[in-house]
């Protein structure tokens, strides 16, 4: 009971502190905003992003009439011509080589046979195409994956109609007669049912980045920007939350609080307890501010999300409170926890996403609380994944919660019983 007093008065403290209150909410709000904005109509929840001529290369490996009508999907549409900057080219080796320096962000390569393929008795296997993306860049990337793996499923669509209604009018024309007009019907039922069967797709899409096959991960701004900046500043409103703690000793209000019948354990539970309440109300404010303000999507696993809040802001709160034991004083842990933000806002892809990082980088990566945060909350986002999904994300989070806060506890344990 008491260490619930104690957190719930340090939380009604920091809410009533306005200047604490513009940084932990209105800030990433505000740069949620301003991102987003920059990716087109933000706020009305789509992201029709203000880029153009996107260089991208097609290279023709097969020449056959199937690959001709492929090709006419990316370079006849009005809006893909706008937006894709299509160059049909005939070596793959001289277009990889444009990605590789820059002067292209993907090709598409459509390999010999394709024609074959789609056309003959080896449709049943399935067609393969080849994107090779460029690893330097991070958004015109993801919008061309996005829109040939469109593309490739239409076409696919297209291809399934035409088989099925030839074997329908062969098997049934007798049947019909005059009623053969009814056929559409028939014809489309059967699509329906071909095409919602997994694993039937006639076109499949194998993504490379600098020779590594990459899975398909589409990207949405929208619901990468809003979870990216509130973890971003959850952890300074978390840091500062523990750093009162130096701030109270140096200023005689613990030993103070430490003469009284609470046992320092309770006093330390109740310290820990009011940032983690903090920090759960904060992020909730984002979250619901973030979906009135920016029609933002945050999945269909509201226990997902839930979870994800609070093991999240458990492995925060322990964070900082084992940076705030550590440390000699307010000022070390105040320089300490900002550097340790700030890097692992860089290296957990709060500023860019980990998509195209090099498995060195994504190595250190994986050891920021960051990194895991926001493939959890991308796998519940734009990823469109369940609870699941987020398993992995919410043990290593578990895991460090647990390391962390059981050394601080014994640090600061000690610390109070000196």
């Amino acid at each position: 009971m008491k260490a619930w007093m104690i957190a719930w008065k340090d939380t009604l403290v920091r809410f009533r502190d306005v200047n604490g209150l513009l940084f932990m909410l209105a800030a990433p709000l505000l740069i949620t905003a301003i991102i987003g904005s920059a990716f087109g109509n933000f706020f009305g929840g789509r992201s029709e992003l203000p880029i153009r001529d996107i260089p991208f290369l097609i290279v023709d490996g097969d020449n056959s009439e199937a690959s001709q009508q492929l090709i006419e999907l990316f370079t006849a549409d009005a809006t893909l011509s706008e937006l894709l900057a299509t160059t049909v080219m005939a070596d793959l080796a001289a277009a990889q080589r444009l990605v590789m320096t820059g002067q292209a962000r993907a090709v598409l390569y459509i390999p010999a046979g394709f024609g074959l393929q789609v056309q003959g008795d080896a449709a049943a296997a399935g067609a393969t195409l080849e994107l090779y993306l460029d690893a330097a860049a991070n958004i015109t990337p993801n919008i061309i994956r996005g829109i040939v793996g469109r593309v490739a499923a239409g076409y696919s669509t297209a291809l399934i109609s035409v088989d099925v209604g030839v074997a329908q009018v062969l098997d049934d024309a007798a049947a019909y007669g005059p009623a053969l007009a009814g056929l559409q019907p028939v014809v489309q039922e059967q699509v329906d049912q071909i095409t919602s069967q997994r694993g039937r797709q006639q076109i499949s899409l194998r993504q490379v980045v600098e020779g590594q096959e990459q899975a398909d991960n589409s990207f949405n701004p929208a619901s990468f920007f809003g979870p990216s900046m509130a973890i971003f500043f959850l952890l300074y409103t978390v840091m500062e939350g523990t750093r009162s703690i130096l701030t109270e000793e140096q200023e005689g209000t613990l030993p103070r609080l430490l003469t009284t019948p609470t046992r320092p354990q309770t006093i330390l539970l109740g310290k820990m307890g009011g940032v983690f309440l903090s920090g759960v109300l904060q992020f909730t404010v984002l979250l619901v501010a973030s979906r009135l303000l920016f029609n933002m999507d945050w999945g269909d696993s509201p226990l997902g999300i839930l979870l994800l809040v609070l093991v999240f802001v458990a492995a925060a709160t322990s964070l900082g409170m084992f940076i705030a034991a550590f440390a000699r004083n307010n000022v070390q842990a105040n320089i300490i926890g900002s550097a340790i933000i700030l890097i692992s806002g860089v290296l957990g892809g709060n500023f860019t996403t980990t998509l195209n990082f090099p498995d060195w980088l994504l190595t250190f990566s994986k050891l920021t609380l960051n990194y895991w945060g926001l493939e959890g909350f991308s796998d519940l986002t734009w990823r469109g994944l369940g609870l699941a999904a987020i398993l992995p994300k919410l043990g290593a989070l578990s895991l460090f919660a647990l390391i962390a806060f059981t050394l601080a506890t014994w640090r600061f344990q000690k610390r109070l019983n000196r």
